[in-house]
């Protein structure tokens, strides 16, 4: 298949039966070593293991002087453990390995060596790898436990390997990831638990799902070096408009058991960032860029209809708003899952499409629909330059516009996928028409120059003030001369 290649899938609900599968991952950690939390001089370390242990991390600023340790940590089975590596120095890069022992063992034995870098400080040129909607989960059940397994796994990891080969400062991702809200989830076992069918009916299937996606052959073949971002998608069930009779498999329990469940896998941001206690969102400089990620269904009650429905809620606009005016950094770039209302159809997940058209004329030139048009004017007041979103499963980018047809120096840049995902609303005349951002009569993902409809992920050069470079990369796990090729480039001045 092609580096543009497509899937066209319908959803469909699996029963869930009391077993299923065939999958574990072996070892002495259910997931390894997650980097997250990043400062200018420190940085968060977490492991999951299997067994009662003991751990250290042991680094330094070059692999041949590792000289420096944290304390010993108890680390009881399943249940997360992070280390706090502190008193780093801004911008560097150190190398490091997980030192561990089962507890009453003599001698501790040696992790892989790994590394990381601190956050940049002001004047320095930052890379962050940027992308949306892998449906990682669900890809990856589907792929060991369906009878018809779509091979989108493979994308997936082959974007993993081309994030490792350019070496960014951190990744951050649009969402949906973990798939605790899922409709199409085929019933599926982790390390040889049940992780349920469809959307999550308990916390421990919710964190069994979180547990899978962070293990070493999925994301954990990245988060070892790379520090990992997220922020919550549709389908990583943190969501408030569930019922009891789970209308789009939306139901009361799926956001608190999805958010103890993430709480539990994850570093909440909050501890370390500005934002909410529930890490749902948050904030944080590197370079001369402030990174603000936002949460766009956590306060909504009821089942959005209309695109009035969709809010941030009183203290999160309040929250944001505060950020972007404290905030003296030359860059703001926001990341959210999909625009605050966007266009709806009649489907479960129609909600929420579009970009620069999503307005009340349908043109790039007047006012957004619903709160999205007061984030835009919050945004062009604080000198806010990218919006980073995702959820529609192709990459676009372009600039809002004024009436007169003039740049408002505010750019929408949507993220693509991450692996190949069923997208049946890129077939819809209305969804074509809503992605010709320049209105040349050809959906912007298939023009050539501004989007694509490909597998892949952004790499974003911010070059000190001087711009804001965002390279769209292609995967393709089956042909190596499409493969980690740059698809379109988009810059903002």
């Amino acid at each position: 298949m092609s580096c543009a290649g497509v899937l066209l899938l319908t959803a469909l609900l699996f029963p869930a039966p009391q077993q299923s599968s065939r999958i574990q991952v072996e070892g002495e950690f259910a997931y390894g070593e997650l980097l997250s939390n990043p400062t200018t001089d420190s940085i968060m370390l977490s492991v999951m293991p299997r067994l009662d242990l003991e751990v250290y991390v042991e680094y330094g600023r070059a692999a041949g002087e590792i000289n420096r340790r944290t304390r010993v940590y108890n680390a009881p089975p399943n249940k997360r453990c992070s280390i706090g590596i502190k008193s780093l120095e801004q911008g560097r890069r150190y190398n490091y390995r997980l030192r561990y022992r089962a507890v009453g063992a003599a001698s501790f034995k040696f992790g892989e060596q790994h590394s990381f870098r601190t956050l940049r400080g002001p004047g320095r040129t930052v890379r962050f790898a940027f992308g949306a909607d892998s449906h990682l989960y669900k890809n990856w059940a589907n792929d060991v436990c369906s009878p018809r397994p779509t091979g989108s796994t493979a994308y997936f990891r082959q974007t993993i390997r081309n994030i490792m080969s350019w070496e960014p400062d951190f990744f951050v991702t649009a969402g949906d990831e973990a798939m605790t809200h899922c409709l199409g989830c085929a019933p599926c076992t982790v390390d040889g638990s049940y992780s349920g069918a469809n959307t999550v009916q308990s916390i421990e299937q919710a964190r069994l799902r979180y547990r899978r996606i962070m293990q070493r052959d999925l994301y954990g073949a990245m988060t070892h070096s790379v520090p990992f971002f997220m922020a919550l998608g549709n389908h990583d069930g943190e969501m408030t408009w569930g019922g009891v009779n789970g209308f789009c498999e939306h139901f009361a329990t799926t956001d608190p058991q999805s958010e103890s469940a993430r709480l539990d896998v994850m570093p909440n941001p909050f501890f370390t960032y500005s934002g909410s206690p529930t890490g749902n969102y948050y904030s944080f400089e590197t370079g001369d860029m402030l990174m603000v990620v936002i949460d766009s269904h956590k306060t909504i009650a009821d089942f959005p209809m209309v695109v009035e429905d969709w809010t941030l809620g009183q203290e999160q606009l309040a929250w944001l708003d505060q950020t972007l005016a404290n905030s003296d950094k030359h860059w703001k770039v926001i990341v959210s899952p999909h625009i605050i209302g966007g266009q709806d159809g009649a489907n479960c997940y129609y909600y929420g499409r579009g970009g620069v058209r999503s307005t009340v004329d349908g043109t790039p030139r007047s006012a957004f629909l619903g709160e999205q048009e007061t984030i835009h004017q919050m945004m062009k007041q604080h000198g806010v330059q990218a919006f980073l979103y995702g959820h529609d499963h192709v990459a676009v980018a372009g600039e809002k516009q004024n009436a007169a047809g003039e740049g408002e120096g505010v750019h929408y840049i949507l993220g693509g996928q991450l692996a190949l995902n069923a997208s049946p609303w890129r077939g819809e005349p209305w969804f074509q028409n809503e992605m010709d951002w320049d209105e040349d009569g050809v959906a912007d993902y298939d023009n050539g120059y501004s989007g694509s409809r490909s597998v892949g992920f952004y790499r974003v050069t911010v070059f000190d003030k001087e711009a804001m470079v965002f390279e769209y990369i292609c995967s393709d796990p089956d042909d190596p001369t499409a493969n980690n090729v740059v698809e379109f480039t988009y810059t903002i001045m």
